[in-house]
C-alpha cells in the first residue's frame, strides 16, 4: 500500500511547502475561485457525508501521490533505488505496494527496484522504468496532484483531492448554501461529466503540446482545468486504438453512440469506498453491468461463463477488466 498522506483530522496540515513543490497554489480559476484543500472540505462533510469521506481517505485517488518526510514509512515490498537518498526524495507516486516511482527535489523520476523495464512511447504509457528521462513537473504532477500550476511547479494538494473533481472550493466555503459555488459532476451533462474523469483518464496533450494533461491558458496565465469546463479547450486527445488502464476516456469518446448518455459514475465510485477498490466499481457483483448488458447478454454470460446448476457465478469485471484487455 502506498505510504499515507495523513489528513488534517488526524491531525495534520494539508497544504505543503516542501522545497517549493507543494507550495499552496491559489491560481485564480473562473470565477476567481481558490483551492482550499480536502481537509477544509472534510471539516463540514465528515458528518453529513461520512461514507464518502471515509471511502476517499482509503481510495487509490488519494494515494496517487504522497509527499515524503523523514517519518514517512515505505511499504515493505518497495525498495529504495540505489541511486536515490532519502534526503533527495520528495514524493512517491504509484498504484500498489509493489509499484511506485520516486520524485526527487529536482523533479527527476526514479523507479523503485521492483519495477520491470519496458519501452514506452508516451508518459501515460509508463508501466515500467521509463525508456527516456522523465521530468515530473512536466509529465506527472498534472494528474498526480490537485490544482497543479505548470508555471509555478506547485500544487494545492498531493493526490486526487476533492477539488480535482469538484473545482476550487473557496466560494463554497464562504457561502456553503449558495447555488453554483461548487461543482457537482452528477449534475453536469453526461458529456461534461465524462470530461471530469477524462482530464486524467485519457491519452493526449494540452493545447500547447507540452504537457500530457490539460492546461487552460498559456504562459503565466496557464492554470489547471476546472471541472465543468470544456476539456477540449485544454486537451487534445490522442485517440489511441488499443486499451490500457488510464485511457478510458480516450476510448469512451471514440465509442458507439449509446455511451454518449452514460456518466463514468454510472458504473464507478470516484470516492472508492464501495466495492472492487482497484476499479472503484459501484457493485462488486455483476448487477452494475447488467443494467445495460441485460436480456441477451445476461443469458449468454450465464450459459457461456457462469455455467449451469450450482456453479458459483463470477462477476463480469473479473474477466472484463483493463488489465485483461491490455494484453
Amino acid at each position: 500500500m502506498i505510504p499515507e498522506w495523513r489528513p488534517a483530522w488526524a491531525p495534520a496540515i494539508m497544504l505543503f511547502a516542501i522545497a517549493g513543490l507543494g507550495e499552496p497554489h491559489n491560481s485564480q480559476s473562473p470565477p476567481e475561485r481558490k483551492y482550499v484543500g480536502s481537509d477544509r472540505c472534510v471539516q463540514c462533510h465528515r458528518a453529513s457525508r461520512a461514507g464518502l469521506v471515509q471511502g476517499w481517505d482509503q481510495s487509490a485517488h488519494r494515494r496517487t501521490m504522497t509527499v515524503l518526510s523523514a517519518e514517512t514509512p515505505l511499504p515493505a515490498r518497495i525498495q529504495w533505488p540505489s541511486s536515490l537518498t532519502r534526503e533527495d526524495a520528495q514524493a512517491i507516486v504509484g498504484r500498489t505496494d509493489r509499484e511506485c516511482v520516486f520524485i526527487t527535489r529536482d523533479f527527476r523520476v526514479i523507479a523503485s527496484g521492483n519495477w520491470q523495464t519496458e519501452e514506452v512511447s508516451a508518459p501515460h504509457d509508463v508501466i515500467g522504468v521509463p525508456s527516456q528521462p522523465v521530468d515530473a513537473s512536466r509529465q506527472c504532477l498534472g494528474c498526480h496532484s490537485t490544482g497543479y500550476s505548470v508555471s509555478r511547479k506547485t500544487f494545492a494538494e498531493p493526490g486526487i483531492g476533492c477539488e480535482a473533481c469538484h473545482g476550487p472550493g473557496s466560494r463554497h466555503v464562504d457561502s456553503p448554501g449558495s447555488e453554483g459555488t461548487i461543482i457537482n459532476p452528477a449534475k453536469l451533462s453526461p458529456e461534461r461529466g465524462q470530461m471530469v474523469c477524462g482530464q486524467c483518464h485519457s491519452l493526449g496533450k494540452d493545447a500547447s503540446g507540452n504537457f500530457p494533461f490539460p492546461v487552460m491558458g498559456k504562459g503565466d496565465a496557464a492554470r489547471p482545468y476546472v471541472p465543468g469546463e470544456d476539456l477540449s479547450l485544454a486537451f487534445v486527445d490522442a485517440q489511441p486504438k488499443r486499451v490500457r488502464p488510464g485511457w478510458e476516456y480516450s476510448l469512451l469518446v471514440q465509442s458507439s453512440r449509446p455511451f454518449a448518455d452514460q456518466r463514468c459514475t454510472d458504473c464507478h465510485d470516484p470516492h472508492g469506498g464501495r466495492a472492487a477498490q482497484l476499479f472503484m466499481l459501484l457493485d462488486v457483483t455483476s448487477e452494475t453491468c447488467l443494467r445495460c448488458h441485460g436480456q441477451g447478454d445476461a443469458r449468454l454470460a450465464f450459459e457461456n461463463h457462469w455455467g449451469l446448476g450450482d456453479v458459483v457465478k463470477r462477476p463480469c469485471w473479473e474477466c472484463h477488466r483493463p488489465s485483461v484487455h491490455s494484453h
